[in-house]
Order: structure tokens, then sequence, then C-alpha cells
């Protein structure tokens, strides 16, 4: 009886040990805006996937940024590959915050947020808000 209760006790310990928890990384905001600050969140999700969460906060109009630019643009920017366009950053001028959920297949890549003009561009402008290197658990 023993045996087993330490069998099985090894094995959920173990269980647990494979299972990383989410990777947090805080953020400040680039020289364009210096007040924003956030947390970006990666976790390992079902089929070997990652989710990044973005939750940014003390974000300026993104107008106030840019002349003409409307909207928040998030970007996974691989090495050695053009940035990728993943969406807009959901953003809530009146408390100033911005969030998005998204995933991606890859381990090491960097997460890049700009102040666009429109949410449909195809690369990235030169008015980066937030700029960090993650790694997937």
């Amino acid at each position: 009886m023993r045996f087993g209760v330490l069998f099985y006790g090894s094995l959920a310990v173990l269980a647990l040990l494979g299972c990383a928890g989410p990777t947090k990384y805080q953020v400040t905001g680039s020289g364009r805006d210096p007040g924003a600050d956030g947390r970006i969140t990666v976790q390992r999700v079902e089929g070997g996937n990652a989710m990044v969460t973005l939750d940014l906060d003390h974000l300026a109009p993104p107008s106030r940024m840019e002349e003409g630019a409307t909207t928040y643009v998030v970007w996974f920017n691989r090495q050695g590959q053009a940035p990728s366009r993943v969406g807009q950053l959901a953003y809530d001028m009146g408390k100033r915050t911005g969030t998005m959920r998204a995933t991606t297949t890859d381990r090491q890549f960097g997460v890049l947020v700009t102040a666009e003009r429109s949410g449909a561009v195809q690369a990235p402008s030169t008015v980066v808000i937030f700029e960090k290197q993650v790694e997937a658990p």
C-alpha cells in the first residue's frame, strides 16, 4: 500500500514539473511613449502552441504618437524574417490601456507594437511603442 502511494505521488510531482507555467515579461514604452508600460505573458497551450497575452497601460492615443495614426498594431518578429502582423491592439482611449491575445508556433520571437494609420498595413512603421524579445516556456 505504501509503495502505491509513493509511486503515484511521484508521478503526480513529475507531471507538475513537466507543466511549465507562463513566462511573464515587464515592458516599458519606447522614447515615443516613455510613460507606457505593461506585461507580456507567454504560455504553452494545447498542441504545442504558445498563447501570447499583451496587457499594456498608460498608452497615449495613437494620433499623439504620429500624425494620422488611428490604431496600434502588434507584430511578431522571427529572427531572419520580416515581422508578421498579428492584429490590432484593442485600445481603450478612456482607460488608456491596450490588450491582445494571439497564438504562435514559435518558441522565440520578438513582440513589436507600432502606431499605424490603418490596422491593415503590411509592414510596421518606424513608430515603435513597445519591443520585447520573448520565449515560450
